[in-house]
């Protein structure tokens, strides 16, 4: 499934972001974030993946698309992230 999704830290703060595999960027992020970078070391969302268990967050899907065009779907993926920001 390819779409937009939100995470919620214990904080109350969120990070928006697009995948062409929601299901995968999901997995990807839950990955113990003392060994894997979600974005880049220094962003916001990896400190405060470091700072809370990441199980202590709150996932939300919040706009799917379909298709097959990679290209299509980036353009429609850029312009809803732009969109739920």
């Amino acid at each position: 499934m390819t779409g937009i999704y939100k995470w919620t830290s214990p904080s109350g703060k969120a990070y928006i972001g697009k995948a062409i595999n929601l299901e995968r960027r999901k997995k990807e992020f839950l990955t113990n974030p003392q060994k894997y970078i979600y974005t880049s070391k220094d962003s916001a969302v990896d400190r405060a993946r470091r700072k809370y268990n990441v199980n202590d967050w709150k996932y939300e899907i919040l706009a799917t698309i379909n298709g097959t065009d990679t290209n299509i779907l980036t353009d429609k993926l850029n312009a809803l992230e732009k969109h739920y920001i």
